[in-house]
């Protein structure tokens, strides 16, 4: 498959959508959760933004809550976000744009790489590499369920563990996606773009100290 280095990227497009019916429980109540669904399911999508172009500069985004219309006895009573989009700037390498909503279905997840050389499209079943004229190269695909994927994390982990080295996904790394949602939400409140690397100084972290260096994976 195409190489996904981040140098070689042009631009990234992600998405993540799900219908939730019934009473969003503690998901909906903002204190609970912290936020709602740039968090969940959405941050697992910006780690691999961040995985497949690197952490960016600057993300502008958006959010919207949907309050229950007069006479709406369906939609749940919440104060967390249902939709939510961002784009990402990594100065002179690529963009990014980011979707999350779980007012639409069916669910999925999508994240598509863009290069010169073509197109990868990535979602939960299947890997395609295009040219770029649209001209299919290659495509895989499998029938793994999430539990199936969960229970291979997990024995990857043991038999890091078991062998005296650490875990080949450290969760520093996973910090640099909480950095970068904390600064969408930022922009969500101020209207601009924001920094995840400042989000990273305010709790007194450096951007390497976060990635793993070749010894950690």
């Amino acid at each position: 498959m195409m190489s996904a280095k981040p140098d070689g990227l042009s631009s990234v497009r992600c998405e993540v959508a799900s219908c939730v019916e019934g009473s969003l429980g503690w998901r909906g109540d903002r204190k609970s959760s912290g936020g709602g669904v740039l968090l969940y399911p959405g941050l697992e999508m910006i780690d691999v933004l961040i995985e497949a172009a690197g952490l960016p500069e600057a993300v502008y985004a958006a959010a919207r809550i949907d309050r229950p219309a007069a006479g709406d006895t369906v939609t749940p009573v919440h104060d967390t976000d249902d939709t939510a989009m961002a784009l990402f700037h990594y100065g002179n390498r690529a963009i990014g744009h980011w979707f999350a909503t779980r007012t639409n279905g069916p669910a999925r997840e999508e994240i598509e790489l863009f290069s010169p050389a073509g197109r990868v499209c990535a979602t939960a079943s299947s890997l395609t590499e295009f040219d770029p004229v649209g001209q299919l190269i290659e495509q895989e695909t499998w029938n793994d369920t999430y539990g199936d994927a969960a229970c291979d994390q997990a024995l990857q982990f043991a038999r890091e563990v078991a062998a005296g080295n650490p875990a080949s996904c450290p969760a520093g790394r996973m910090l640099l996606a909480h950095a970068t949602a904390e600064a969408m939400y930022l922009s969500c409140r101020t209207g601009r773009p924001e920094s995840p690397r400042q989000q990273l100084q305010i709790h007194g972290l450096t951007l390497e100290q976060c990635i793993p260096t070749p010894s950690e994976e």
